[in-house]
């Protein structure tokens, strides 16, 4: 009989890649996965997507226009994830992030099941509002030895600040974000094809979202000192975000909003960039010590990278066991980016940096090595 996971998100589940592929793998590996998320519009209220199931959870304060409203949302989020974890009876409940672990863990000790804790964020020093990281910081230290079990997607820098920081004593596991491994990359279309543009135009890519401490003056200052090069986001439209800058008026007709797609496509959309930005800002320790999805969706694509020079992301774009698939700059210092700029549109650079991605991509980042991992972190579990 397969044994029943049910795993928390606090999201509307749309673009979480790390979500679905987890859950796509346990499904495939004898396991009943249930994912309870918030409702989106768009979707039905009960659907099956691939092999599991997606219960979309409908509230009705969806607006938060105020703290107390706010407040009264959370509570009625997880007042209804109670309510379906102890009418679902999962064997597991694998929470994702630390907004809904005081539910997962209540739940553990009326149902007497496992629980893993699957953490996305460095909860002790995030990129939210300063009234809310103490909050997040006593939150997360006061369940995470409650876990039986603990994921860490950004590897060893994020989980020694755990150890340090939140007493930290339980089992870790470090399974990354990484692409599947589709073979040779060979999309039918390039990102110059997509745009509309000459095929000899320099066309870079951003995927994800753009927000404060991505970069965005670093990218603008990238087009405003080379006009040649225009660039593509692929990702929610933050030309609001981004209007708020001087230099986006002057660079503005050479930038391009591409709405978001399924993780799969991705490689779809990226293919034919001359190179792909993670210039990530030390605004907090999640920041510092993150790795990117972006990364690992750039490797797919076979697009080399242009990022910030952070422990966790140098180790992946220049320190790697086979070779550099790009360049790691200094976010802060624009002489420095626009110097690497230059190193990664180098024709022979860019040749060599692309050589290195596939092979990088085959034997070292892809989720098929990953999943391995969350298969033995749950066989271990249930002996």
């Amino acid at each position: 009989m397969k044994k029943v996971v049910c795993m928390l998100v606090f999201n509307e589940m749309i673009s979480d890649a790390r979500v679905i592929k987890e859950a796509k793998t346990l499904s495939e590996n004898n396991y009943k996965v249930i994912i309870l998320s918030f409702k989106n519009n768009d979707q039905n209220f009960f659907e099956r997507k691939l092999k599991f199931l997606i219960i979309h959870i409908k509230f009705i304060f969806r607006k938060k226009p105020n703290l107390f409203l706010r407040i009264i949302l959370l509570f009625e989020i997880l007042f209804k994830m109670m309510k379906l974890l102890l009418r679902i009876k999962p064997d597991i409940i694998h929470c994702h992030d630390i907004q809904p672990i005081y539910v997962a863990w209540l739940a553990t000790k009326i149902l007497k099941c496992k629980l893993v804790y699957d953490s996305h964020e460095l909860e002790y020093d995030r990129n939210i509002s300063k009234s809310l990281k103490p909050i997040n910081r006593f939150y997360e230290k006061l369940f995470i030895n409650r876990a039986d079990q603990i994921i860490v997607s950004d590897g060893k820098y994020r989980a020694k600040i755990m150890i340090e920081k939140s007493d930290c004593i339980k089992p870790i596991t470090y399974i990354k974000n990484h692409f599947p491994y589709n073979g040779k990359i060979n999309p039918k279309i390039s990102l110059t094809d997509l745009l509309n543009l000459d095929t000899d135009q320099i066309v870079i890519i951003y995927v994800g979202n753009l927000m404060e401490g991505r970069g965005i003056q670093n990218i603008l200052s990238i087009l405003k000192k080379n006009s040649e090069i225009s660039l593509a986001i692929l990702g929610l439209n933050y030309k609001s975000l981004m209007s708020n800058f001087s230099d986006y008026q002057i660079v503005s007709s050479r930038i391009y909003f591409l709405d978001p797609v399924h993780f799969l496509e991705i490689p779809n959309y990226c293919f034919g960039a001359k190179f792909g930005l993670a210039l990530i800002e030390n605004v907090c320790l999640s920041y510092y010590y993150s790795l990117p999805t972006k990364l690992f969706d750039y490797i797919a694509s076979g697009v080399p990278i242009l990022a910030s020079n952070f422990p966790g992301i140098k180790e992946v774009v220049e320190d790697n066991l086979i070779g550099p698939i790009g360049v790691c700059v200094n976010p802060l210092d624009l002489e420095d980016t626009l110097s690497g700029v230059e190193k990664i549109l180098n024709k022979e650079n860019n040749l060599y940096f692309k050589k290195n991605i596939e092979l990088v991509h085959k034997r070292l980042f892809n989720w098929e090595i990953q999943e391995k991992k969350l298969i033995n972190l749950y066989s271990e579990l249930l002996r």
